[in-house]
């Protein structure tokens, strides 16, 4: 066999590198491309290790476009995670919220609007809203829970945590009357806007599905007439998301005068569900103890 010249080495050489530049340049530009579909399959940290409960999205275009309305801290990301158990099926939000992407909710990089996901995720309703969805699932917290729990998330800056103690972080900011009466009349805004949609609205509260989780839970898919596989039911684990609220335990930081506002609210909220077909067997309340009242 002929010994390879000089040059035919260098001509060897060239083509190795050239062929690496190839490869590495393609993996830049084709493995974004094809990343999204790979997430489609992957486990989250909220799925329990079984087959038959793995995630997915749906083909494009496969659901209409049904926005989960609610305010903050009023247990969507529960719901959320209760549908997509029960369903294999991811949700999203308008946001895009990269930090729960992070967290498990692997819906939040789809376009709210392709029809891969079951639920889209909506606090504030804008003007044009009813134009770029199909039907509304309105959910309900009692507002005393909400005001207390978001005030938590702007101290600690996520979903999850809670503040140590709540008293402090009030007379940190010192503006607790305030925050409570500008929110109460916003929640009452919100949920005034989304019961008076030109669109198909079902309402929930969120104490009846913590009651029941797993009736609440196909009761809303029956809305929303998607099938549920009764094989996936084992899947749901209501009590296990670190997304589930509790009652608050700080109620007493409600003064006569912050409950009489928002009992105000809430009557007009209960009117206008009455209204709409929705009348409610309970009135959302605060808890006060003689002890408490005293102290106020």
């Amino acid at each position: 066999m002929s010994k390879l010249r000089k040059s035919d080495l260098l001509y060897i050489k060239r083509r190795v590198v050239l062929s690496g530049l190839i490869v590495v340049i393609s993996a830049f530009i084709w493995f974004p491309m094809y990343a999204v579909k790979f997430t489609n399959y992957r486990y989250d940290f909220r799925d329990i290790a079984d087959r038959k409960c793995n995630m997915s999205f749906s083909n494009r275009n496969s659901h209409p476009i049904t926005v989960l309305a609610s305010e903050p801290c009023s247990g969507s990301l529960w719901i959320r995670t209760l549908i997509e158990q029960v369903t294999g099926i991811y949700t999203t939000s308008f946001t895009n919220d990269e930090i729960l992407y992070d967290e498990g909710f692997l819906g939040e990089q789809e376009e709210w609007d392709s029809g891969t996901t079951l639920l889209v995720e909506k606090h504030s309703k804008d003007v044009n809203d009813d134009e770029k969805f199909q039907a509304v699932v309105v959910l309900l917290r009692n507002p005393y829970d909400v005001f207390v729990c978001e005030r938590s998330l702007q101290q600690t800056e996520s979903y999850t945590s809670r503040v140590t103690s709540f008293n402090d972080a009030l007379e940190k900011d010192g503006d607790w009357e305030e925050f409570v009466k500008r929110r109460a009349q916003q929640w009452r805004d919100s949920v005034t806007s989304w019961l008076t949609t030109s669109r198909p609205v079902m309402v929930f509260k969120y104490e009846d599905i913590e009651d029941e989780p797993q009736r609440g839970i196909l009761k809303m898919l029956e809305y929303m007439n998607v099938t549920v596989d009764e094989t996936r039911l084992p899947c749901l684990q209501s009590e296990q998301s670190p997304y589930k609220l509790s009652k608050n335990p700080h109620l007493e930081l409600y003064s006569p005068e912050l409950r009489e506002i928002i009992d105000q609210h809430i009557e007009a909220v209960l009117e206008l569900l009455e209204i709409k077909g929705f009348p409610q067997d309970e009135k959302y309340s605060v808890q006060i103890t003689t002890t408490q009242e005293d102290a106020l």
